[in-house]
């Protein structure tokens, strides 16, 4: 590599420089601002848990489930909850629930995860069939969106996370399937 021989200085502020960076458009920060208003207040009387995404180690989105994944490929992705809210619903770690919004129903396993905040359940997007998909996975997040209203006014994209969704035990007849 090249070296510099010379030292280099940031040069001092202009006097009329407020010493603050521009970090988003003030419309951005509007919609930041309205949606933390929405999720701040209590939860509905129809939903009790927000649906957020969550990330994984060795999963990018739904690369792992494509083809060539083997067969290593998980059968969906579980859903974690803190322990509590598992022991409000009366569910215990591997326990298979739906969880039910607006929108759709997805089947899931549920683990506890003590870092999440009560109220929140995070699962994996992308990480199971659509409906007519002939697999033996248990769903995709994507049944969960809304697509026709709710969208973001800058670029159109549906809300996909802080989901409002339901958290109920799977029927039997498919945990004995």
């Amino acid at each position: 590599g090249v070296m510099c021989q010379d030292e280099e200085f940031v040069a001092p502020p202009r006097a009329e420089a407020a010493g603050r960076f521009t970090l988003a458009a003030a419309d951005v920060l509007d919609e930041i601002a309205s949606v933390a208003a929405e999720i701040d207040v209590q939860p509905s009387a129809d939903f009790s848990h927000r649906l957020t995404v969550r990330r994984e180690r060795a999963a990018m989105n739904s690369f792992v489930a494509g083809i060539g994944a083997g067969e290593n490929r998980p059968r969906g992705a579980p859903a974690y909850l803190h322990p509590d809210d598992l022991r409000m619903l009366g569910l215990g770690d591997g326990d298979e629930v739906e969880i039910v919004s607006e929108t759709g129903r997805l089947a899931a396993e549920v683990k506890a995860d003590r870092g999440l905040r009560r109220g929140v359940v995070a699962i994996s997007q992308c990480r199971g069939p659509l409906p007519g998909d002939d697999e033996d996975a248990l769903g995709s997040t994507s049944l969960l969106v809304r697509m026709d209203r709710g969208v973001e006014t800058i670029n159109a994209m549906p809300m996909m996370t802080a989901i409002p969704v339901n958290i109920v035990r799977a029927p039997r007849s498919r945990s004995a399937a």
